[in-house]
């Protein structure tokens, strides 16, 4: 994948105007309603910020010809993925005269800056994966991945459409396999269900002894089965065909957005025909909006937009239409809470009472020509 650098961004965006005097002690001279951007941009998770970031700018309307013009101005902080970077970040963003703020990919992020925008009293989307900090207060909101509410979605469909009764997991061990995973064993237990998660190291080649033992675990029905593997194509393309290999060939696959890629059809076509998956954003939607979207980022960027920055322009945009109606935080907040069938690209958008996004979150598979097509 094609990567642009935080140096890159800085200097597409100083040249364009968006940082301003971002340096300075005072606040920014500017009639603009002000959204600010919290991201790690230096440091081990720099690759992730500046994907975000990317994102959030095609939302703004960096780069066209009329950007001057454009009654939002996005004011960007750096949190270098620490907790306290980002409480004294939502604390200058505000100085600086954010009426609002989305971000923040880790937890620890999204915990100091959940805390310190509801004491604040301005209103935060946060973007990392699962929706707890949303307990902070009424002016904390998540719109990203929810593993929660994804897997339910999955166990719901595999149970009821699928004719899948019994269920287990393979995991890789990093923080998104063991967060889906715990998600996918708790999950199961609402259900009375229990298949806890073989976890796998991540320079895993050989997978022998995990598959015999998943095989020795489901009995004599492998295909009413499922296994769960939330990871993505680099692995699974060594990890698939060896479950064949140990004939296991029966049985259903469930997986998370790494598996809503055609690379893996167009590599391993046979191994993944059972598989069933989610996909929050979806590169081949027809939808305008996603088109739209994809092919802006595309011809600024040189490569197709990843989920991270769909999240970060959606919330980009869900706050810049508040902020158009009211630009005061208060307003901002209470049209958050209100909002309904907002059409992002991820997805048709409104809040829960616990501010968490609710989304309409479809299952996806593979047809036989490698397209990604709903299943439901």
């Amino acid at each position: 994948m094609k990567r642009i650098s935080y140096i890159s961004i800085i200097l597409i965006i100083l040249f364009l105007g968006i940082i301003g005097n971002a340096q300075q002690n005072r606040p920014e001279e500017s009639t603009k309603t002000k959204i600010g951007c919290l991201f790690p941009l230096s440091g081990s998770k720099e690759a992730f910020g500046t994907e975000a970031l990317s994102g959030a700018l095609i939302a703004i309307d960096a780069f066209e010809p009329n950007f001057a013009n454009q009654e939002i101005e996005l004011l960007i902080e750096d949190t270098k993925d620490d907790a306290q970077v980002t409480k004294y970040k939502v604390k200058r963003l505000v100085e600086r005269g954010a009426s609002s703020i989305f971000g923040t990919l880790t937890k620890p992020e999204a915990a100091a800056a959940a805390d310190a925008a509801q004491k604040l009293g301005i209103p935060i989307i946060l973007m990392n994966r699962g929706a707890e900090f949303t307990n902070s207060g009424e002016f904390v909101f998540h719109n990203s991945t929810d593993p929660d509410s994804e897997i339910k979605k999955l166990l719901d469909f595999a149970r009821i459409n699928a004719g899948i009764n019994c269920f287990s997991c393979l995991s890789p061990d990093n923080p998104y396999g063991n967060e889906y995973s715990k998600a996918f064993e708790m999950q199961l237990e609402t259900l009375g269900l229990k298949a806890p998660c073989r976890v796998y190291s991540n320079d895993s080649v050989d997978f022998k002894g995990h598959i015999l033992a998943l095989k020795a675990s489901l009995g004599g029905e492998p295909n009413s089965c499922a296994i769960f593997i939330p990871d993505f194509p680099k692995r699974l393309k060594i990890l698939l065909p060896q479950i064949f290999f140990w004939e296991l060939d029966k049985v259903k696959f469930l997986g998370t957005e790494g598996w809503c890629n055609r690379e893996l059809h167009e590599d391993i076509p046979l191994y993944v025909k059972n598989a069933l998956f989610t996909c929050p954003f979806w590169l081949d939607d027809p939808r305008v909006e996603v088109q739209n979207f994809t092919n802006k980022f595309e011809k600024f960027f040189g490569r197709k937009p990843t989920l991270l920055a769909a999240f970060a322009y959606d919330n980009a945009k869900i706050l810049a239409q508040c902020a158009s109606k009211n630009p005061a935080p208060q307003a901002i907040r209470s049209c958050l809470a209100s909002l309904t069938k907002f059409h992002g690209v991820c997805g048709l958008t409104s809040f829960s009472p616990n501010r968490r996004a609710v989304r309409n979150l479809q299952i996806f598979r593979f047809d036989g020509l490698g397209n990604i097509v709903i299943v439901q």
